[in-house]
């Protein structure tokens, strides 16, 4: 390992200036940069505009969504953007349908020719019937429902998302990364209705109520260690509302009190035990060449604070950054993060190969 430089030296000086502003918050996934937007334009056909500003290359790179048929054909409502993740929702006006799209910018996939490729939008396909909403969208997650009748039941359907910027192994072929979705239908009688839903802390929950039957209460998280949704759900009669801390739910029912913590040990919910804090990043390229941004994406769980050493005398309290290598070398990247339910670490290594041309070392600092 070598020591750090006059300049690495200046920028974690600097680096503490800035964070000196920022206030930071429990939370899942930050996107790297600063996205404005979405903005909607109807004449005979609807365009959606977002924008995001890549600070590796110093580019504002936009990105339009169209659908043809102007205002008196199709609605645009909900505009979100939150934490550089925006969604929008949209409605068929002539056929009572619906749409949710909803997007994240990638750096890491974009090309020099062509810098919106690192625009990573999706959509709901077939469109959605009746009562479709976008319900939250915080810390990379978002969640939204769609509601249909048949008979004398309500089939509610509860969408959740997440981005996984995960690359994958060369040797895992077309393995793709992105956002990552999975739901869950409740078919609902004697009244059932949604009384609230919830991100927070990297945990979202949907809860149901029935003036007859009480409540029931789907929660999940999404562990970037296992990729995969974790699950649980209960059921109450005389139930407090429910609170998102730490990650961990907590609730007060017939029983008395009630808390549900996840351990991604075994990827599963435990009564009576607080979330366990799951320090966890990605990088990409896999394997970058000298003078080539590398991204680090921060995805802990249940963390306060970040504390990374990028293996060669470079430190940064920023939660997401990117760096260039300016010598090839395997450099052991660790990150420790903090929250209230203790501190743990997670150490990856970057292996990095002499490019064609090197350049100066180069730090760039984000945060929330």
């Amino acid at each position: 390992m070598r020591s750090a430089s006059v300049r690495s030296l200046l920028l974690a000086a600097l680096a503490l200036i800035w964070l000196a502003g920022a206030s930071p918050a429990l939370a899942y996934y930050a996107p790297l940069q600063d996205v404005t937007g979405p903005t909607v334009v109807q004449t005979t056909d609807t365009t959606v505009t977002v924008s995001v500003h890549n600070p590796a290359t110093n580019q504002d790179i936009p990105y339009t969504w169209t659908i043809a048929g102007g205002a008196a054909a199709i609605a645009v409502d909900q505009l979100r953007n939150v934490q550089g993740v925006v969604a929008w929702r949209v409605k068929d006006l002539t056929n009572n349908k619906y749409q949710v799209v909803w997007g994240v910018y990638d750096p890491r996939l974009a090309t020099q020719s062509n810098p919106s490729l690192g625009w990573q939008v999706q959509e709901t396909w077939p469109w959605l019937d009746d009562e479709t909403n976008i319900l939250a969208l915080n810390d990379g997650i978002l969640l939204f429902e769609s509601k249909f009748v048949s008979g004398n039941y309500t089939h509610i359907m509860d969408y959740f998302y997440a981005y996984d910027p995960t690359p994958p192994e060369p040797e895992e072929g077309d393995w793709w990364w992105g956002w990552k979705g999975t739901f869950h239908e409740f078919i609902s009688y004697s009244g059932y209705l949604t009384r609230d839903h919830v991100v927070k802390d990297g945990v979202a929950a949907f809860i149901y109520e029935s003036s007859v039957w009480g409540w029931d209460m789907i929660y999940m998280v999404y562990d970037p260690r296992n990729a995969q949704w974790c699950s649980n759900s209960e059921t109450s009669l005389l139930p407090t509302p429910p609170e998102i801390t730490a990650a961990t739910v907590i609730w007060t029912d017939d029983a008395g009190d009630q808390r549900r913590g996840y351990d991604y040990t075994d990827q599963t919910w435990k009564s009576d035990i607080d979330t366990l804090i799951l320090p966890h990043f990605v990088f990409a390229p896999l394997h970058p060449k000298t003078g080539q941004p590398v991204w680090f994406t921060d995805m802990s769980l249940a963390a306060t604070s970040w504390n990374w050493d990028l293996g060669e005398g470079v430190p940064s309290a920023s939660r997401s950054l990117y760096h260039t290598y300016a010598q090839a070398g395997n450099y052991d990247v660790q990150l420790n993060a903090e929250g209230p339910t203790g501190a743990d670490f997670y150490i990856r290594t970057v292996p990095v190969v002499k490019g064609p041309s090197a350049s100066a070392p180069l730090m760039l600092l984000l945060g929330n």
